[in-house]
């Protein structure tokens, strides 16, 4: 079953479980919503991890706690930070391992990751940074300027 057959049966499901119980609020139907994508998420990696022969496991992390809901947002969007970084590193060893629907697969996973992380932000009035203008590469040559071959990285 894809993403997307998933994201439409939650669909109907969320429309019969509100004529059902009418109590239920977008909310409560977000974070249902929120933990199905997680489940599809592991169960994307999972398949990639036996595709290459590994077993997959899970050893998930203590989880914070708080009365105070800012910090509870708070932490959750800590999470999400950590885990975006994670998700950078596996697609950065995937990519170095020559494993490029690893990675793909993992890139589309990020993009949903990075998409809580706004959400997030967007909760606790932050701003999301500007993005960082990666740094350009001259394939290891040097940069001639003005007829003169310069050693400095380019700006």
């Amino acid at each position: 079953m894809t993403a997307l057959e998933i994201k439409g049966d939650w669909n109907i499901t969320k429309g019969k479980l509100k004529q059902k119980w009418a109590r239920l609020t977008d909310d409560d139907l977000q974070y249902a919503e929120g933990k199905q994508e997680e489940l599809a998420h592991a169960i994307q990696i999972a398949k990639q991890i036996d595709y290459l022969g590994g077993m997959p496991g899970v050893t998930p992390k203590p989880v914070k706690t708080s009365d105070d809901p800012v910090a509870m947002l708070r932490a959750d969007l800590e999470n999400e930070r950590e885990t975006v970084g994670r998700y950078r590193e596996r697609i950065r060893q995937a990519e170095a391992m020559g494993e490029f629907a690893l990675s793909e697969t993992l890139r589309a996973i990020i993009v949903q990751e990075q998409e809580h992380e706004i959400d997030l932000r967007a909760a606790l009035y932050i701003n999301v940074p500007p993005a960082i203008e990666p740094a350009r590469k001259n394939n290891g040559r040097s940069q001639v300027q003005n007829g003169q071959a310069s050693r400095k990285p380019p700006l």
